[in-house]
């Protein structure tokens, strides 16, 4: 048979309430209750409930949104920017690796960014000042 001690009850109750203040995410509430070891509440339950129904009925778009752990518009940003630099960066040097250089294409003509310019459909100069954190 499962025990449950008072102990686990009340840190169950603990994240519960902070749930209910907005102290914690909902993903934070479910997380801790259940390594509590205390059995979840009916008031989390209906809110795992609400969450799932609203997701199925098209109110989110992401279920990580009701959950509290959908990533903001800058954090999108930042990681698709984190992207784009690594895209950069392999192809201007695989291109180097060619043979292309890696020097100022303002000053000289096919460089390693020039090549990846074109093939990126971005301007050589683009491509170097991504390529050089500008």
């Amino acid at each position: 048979m499962l025990v449950v001690t008072d102990a686990q009850i009340a840190e169950r109750d603990l994240w519960e309430r902070k749930l209910k203040l907005g102290e914690c995410s909902l993903a934070d509430a479910l997380i801790l209750c259940l390594a509590s070891g205390a059995p979840v509440s009916p008031y989390l339950t209906a809110r795992i409930n609400a969450a799932l129904e609203g997701y199925k009925d098209g109110a989110f778009t992401d279920l990580a949104e009701p959950f509290g752990m959908a990533m903001g518009k800058r954090e999108k940003n930042a990681m698709a920017r984190e992207t784009w630099v690594s895209h950069v960066r392999f192809h201007v040097d695989e291109f180097c690796k060619q043979g292309l250089s890696k020097v100022d294409p303002t000053h000289y003509q096919d460089t390693a960014f020039h090549a990846a310019g074109k093939l990126l459909h971005r301007s050589p100069s683009q491509i170097f000042d991504t390529y050089y954190g500008r």
